[in-house]
């Protein structure tokens, strides 16, 4: 008999059994001379959830009066793809005593593996290796310490709970759309897909677009001073009381605002207030896959499939950086004895990073460490890998790999500094504010130079009124007004999605949800959809006609436009999915709150019920 370990890609597997000195090739799996350790791979998903149609031949035809389809028990069947592999994966663990499940470490990778140990009814014993990268001394330090297989079964009950409810949205809703919605929308042979993220994601772009072909610009004013104090001129913005402004803030009418401004030329601004202070900032939080897939959609217009992917090939192919699919942006602590390896690697196989050599403290304490916040994997770092071949990686691999390690440079870095001066004034009845900030040390933010530079434009209207230098002040004091400037404004629509923009409304979902019931609860959850899947469920989007790829920005089709105006709020609803993916979380921790009966019997009443509510006459259109 023989201990099997079940991995999840070919790859993966010629890694591990390089470390486990499995290394006889046979066709399928790798194992040890004497046979006793086997390596085998299951190229993705080698099961599937059957279609509707295998439990009923009734269900081969799409029609209301089927629906609502609930599977008393839901069935699976080999993918006709991969078929050839699940024999030889299937014949091993009929054979072996034990399997160490070595898939990725996080649901979907834990249902890859157990859904076949279920499929073949394994009675064995089950182990789980927690890979966090690929190199070899990450491998060996998993292989050194291995889980009971008991302490994920709690990933796999979510990972069932996930895949049963989208299968259960997606193959009702969708029939129940495309048969009652054909004769509507004019459709021949097209499906309208209905998804449980996909269709709340697509609201959010429709709505956007909605709001901005809505909008109506209304012109509205500022009023600003030049005034002159010890030699230095500076501008203040005005800050007009409730009796100018209207409900949003905004002074519309411009002659009291003339007014105004040619009253003040000459008179003297009395400083009642000033604060001058020493601002420090440490470098942010390391990248988790969103936050990462943001910034090389900022910074180079990637998008988020495309980053998942080079980032997924630095994990596997490259052993450069560690596991990408990942919600969290903190690391164990730990691992702070590992930075010193790490920059040398790093500053070594990149030297343009060795510049900053002189201002990295790897004893330096920053607020990524923190084991309490680390979730079922940490945020992506470079390995210890001290054979990484740059010279290998393509472009844009490269500049991914680039960010990753510099992000990693700048925690410890020293801290930005910047001295911050505030100058509160008043003009008779009327108050003035002055800001100003004054780069003392750049600290960290140098390492971030170039993607600084690139993203200024962005940035530019935030830092418009910023001074460069204000005068020393103290209350009381009194400056020359000089001149008096109105400018005339228009209020702007709020801007199209980007990738960048778009995973950040998916990731902080609560932002785009009115109810305040779900909002707090929301402002708690990983938001809509998980890290490891918004790349794809922007892809589906485009790829099925709802949204369209204009230069940057993300555009709703007509098409989509329609899907979104028949569907009703309980279906397009972010709020809704955001909190089944909270449930599916409390299921992945275990939670006494949360079990996969109560989950599923919770999405059952509710696919009964949205179904029963849009095939009753009065819902019917």
């Amino acid at each position: 008999m023989f201990t099997l370990f079940l991995c999840e890609k070919p790859s993966q597997a010629k890694d591990l059994a390089r470390n486990l000195k499995a290394t006889v090739l046979k066709k399928g799996w790798y194992e040890s001379a004497d046979a006793t350790t086997k390596v085998t791979w299951c190229v993705g998903h080698l099961l599937e959830l059957c279609p509707p149609e295998i439990y009923d031949e009734k269900y081969k035809i799409w029609n209301v009066t089927s629906l609502p389809i609930i599977p008393e028990e839901f069935k699976y069947r080999v993918n006709d793809k991969t078929e050839a592999q699940f024999r030889i994966v299937s014949t091993l663990l009929r054979r072996c005593a034990k399997v160490v499940i070595s898939t990725d470490f996080d649901r979907e990778g834990e249902a890859i593996a157990r859904n076949i140990l279920s499929y073949v009814k394994f009675s064995g014993k089950i182990m789980r290796l927690k890979l966090t990268a690929l190199d070899d001394k990450s491998i060996q330090t998993a292989l050194g310490n291995i889980l009971q297989g008991y302490e994920t079964e709690a990933l796999y009950r979510a990972a069932q709970a996930r895949a049963w409810a989208d299968w259960l949205v997606g193959m009702n809703l969708s029939r129940l759309y495309t048969c009652t919605c054909r004769e509507r929308l004019k459709l021949q042979r097209q499906v309208v897909s209905i998804g449980r993220v996909q269709t709340p994601t697509l609201a959010l772009v429709v709505q956007r677009d909605l709001d901005i072909e809505n909008f109506v610009s209304k012109p509205f004013y500022e009023l600003y001073i030049d005034l002159s104090a010890s030699g230095i001129t500076y501008r203040a913005k005005w800050q007009p009381s409730e009796k100018y402004v209207n409900g949003e803030g905004y002074v519309l009418t411009k002659a009291p605002v003339l007014q105004l401004a040619s009253c003040l030329k000459h008179m003297e601004a009395k400083v009642i207030s000033y604060k001058r202070e020493i601002q420090t900032s440490d470098a942010p939080l390391l990248f988790d896959l969103t936050s990462l897939q943001k910034q090389a959609n900022k910074t180079w217009g990637y998008s988020a499939a495309k980053t998942l992917d080079m980032v997924q090939q630095l994990y596997e192919k490259y052993k450069a950086t560690t596991y990408p699919r990942t919600d969290c942006r903190y690391l164990p602590e730990s691992q702070h004895a590992c930075a010193g390896n790490i920059i040398t690697n790093i500053t070594g196989f990149l030297p343009e990073l060795g510049q900053f050599l002189p201002d990295i403290d790897c004893t330096r304490s920053h607020k990524c460490f923190n084991t309490a916040k680390v979730t079922a994997h940490h945020a992506i770092v470079p390995t210890e890998n001290n054979a990484v071949d740059v010279s290998a990686m393509p472009s844009d691999v490269l500049n991914v790999y680039r960010l990753i390690c510099k992000s990693y440079c700048a925690v410890f870095m020293p801290s930005e500094k910047q001295e911050a001066t505030v100058i509160g004034l008043s003009v008779g009845n009327e108050l003035f504010k002055s800001a100003g900030k004054k780069m003392i040390y750049p600290g960290w933010t140098t390492v971030f130079f170039d993607e600084n530079s690139k993203n200024k434009a962005n940035d530019e209207e935030d830092e418009a009124d910023l001074q460069k230098q204000l005068p020393e002040s103290k209350v009381g004091d009194f400056h020359l007004i000089t001149d008096s400037e109105v400018k005339d404004r228009k209020t702007t629509p709020p801007k199209h999605f980007t990738e960048n923009t778009l995973l950040g409304a998916m990731e902080n979902i609560s932002r785009y949800v009115s109810e305040e019931k779900w909002k707090k609860i929301l402002k708690e959850t990983s938001g809509l959809g998980t890290p490891a899947t918004r790349a794809a469920i922007i892809e589906t989007l485009i790829g099925r006609g709802y949204v369209e790829r204009k230069g940057e920005r993300l555009i709703s089709s007509d098409f989509g436009r329609k899907v979104i105006a028949m569907l009703p709020d309980t279906i397009k609803n972010a709020g809704m999915t955001a909190v089944w993916e909270q449930a599916l979380e409390s299921l992945c921790r275990d939670s006494p709150t949360m079990t996969l009966d109560r989950f599923m019997t919770s999405i059952k009443n509710w696919i009964t019920q949205a179904t029963r509510e849009i095939l009753t006459p009065d819902n019917r259109d």
